[in-house]
C-alpha cells in the first residue's frame, strides 16, 4: 500500500479511537473497576459477551499491538485470568470481536433478503430494503474502527484476518443478495454485497471524521433506492 494512503488511514483510526476514548465511563463500570466493588456475577454467555464489548473499546483506542490482556481485563472488570476461560488468546480475542458481530449480521440479512424478496409492491420492497441497509450501517458504526485496525495497522496480519474471518462472512451475505435481487451469478451477488457494504462504511466514516451526526433513517432509504432503481430495474 502507498505510504501516503496508509497514514491517512492510520490517522482516521486514531480520530475514531480518539472519539471512543472520549466517551463517559458508566457508574456500572467506575464501580468495578476504581472502587474495587465485588463483582456481579453473570451468566457464562452475557460474561463472554461483556468480554468482547470491552474488547472491542480497548482495541479501538489502543490498537491490537498497544493492548495487553491486562488492558482488557480492567475494561471489562474481570481478572486475567477471566478472560482465558473464553478465549485462549488475545489474538483470539480480537478476532472475535470482529467475526461475531459479522455472524450476527449475516443472519439479519439473510431474514431481511428473505422479506425483501417476498414483499408485493414496490413500497414494501423499499422498506425492507431500508431495514436490511440499516442493518450493515449499524454493523459498520461498531466495525469499522475494529476493520480498519485489523486490515492497516498490520499488513499481513490484516490479509490474513480479512481472507480467514471477513471475506467468508461477505461471501455467505451474498444469499441475501441473491434473495432480494433474484440474482444467480454468485459473482454478481458479491458486487451488490460489496456496494451495500463500501456505501454504509464510506458513509459512517465520512460523518465522523466531519464530526456530523448521521440520518440513518435517510441514509437507508436512500441506498435502497438505488438498488431498486439499479439492481431490480437491470
Amino acid at each position: 500500500m502507498h505510504e501516503y494512503a496508509h497514514t491517512v488511514l492510520f490517522g482516521e483510526v486514531k480520530a475514531l479511537a480518539q472519539a471512543m476514548k472520549d466517551k463517559p465511563v458508566t457508574a456500572k463500570k467506575r464501580a468495578v473497576t476504581k472502587t474495587g466493588k465485588k463483582r456481579q456475577r453473570l451468566p457464562a454467555a452475557e460474561r463472554r459477551e461483556q468480554v468482547l464489548g470491552a474488547a472491542q473499546r480497548v482495541f479501538i483506542r489502543q490498537g491490537f499491538h498497544g493492548t495487553r490482556t491486562r488492558d482488557l481485563a480492567d475494561e471489562a472488570g474481570v481478572n486475567e485470568a477471566t478472560l482465558f476461560l473464553y478465549f485462549d488468546s488475545k489474538q483470539e480475542i480480537f478476532e472475535a470481536a470482529i467475526t461475531e458481530p459479522l455472524r450476527a449480521l449475516v443472519k439479519l440479512e439473510m431474514e431481511k433478503g428473505m422479506a425483501f424478496a417476498s414483499a408485493a409492491t414496490l413500497e414494501t420492497k423499499a422498506m425492507a430494503g431500508a431495514e436490511g441497509i440499516r442493518g450493515i450501517y449499524e454493523a459498520m458504526v461498531g466495525l469499522s474502527p475494529l476493520v480498519i485496525a485489523a486490515l492497516f495497522a498490520d499488513r499481513e496480519k490484516g490479509k490474513e484476518i480479512y481472507k480467514k474471518d471477513i471475506y467468508p462472512m461477505i461471501r455467505k451475505l451474498r444469499g441475501a443478495s441473491k434473495l432480494s435481487f433474484n440474482v444467480k451469478d454468485d459473482d454478481e451477488a458479491e458486487f451488490i454485497t460489496m456496494a451495500a457494504f463500501g456505501l454504509c462504511f464510506t458513509l459512517h466514516m465520512s460523518s465522523q471524521l466531519l464530526d456530523r451526526t448521521a440520518d440513518v433513517d435517510m441514509i437507508s432509504e436512500r441506498i435502497a433506492k438505488l438498488f431498486l432503481q439499479g439492481a431490480l430495474r437491470k
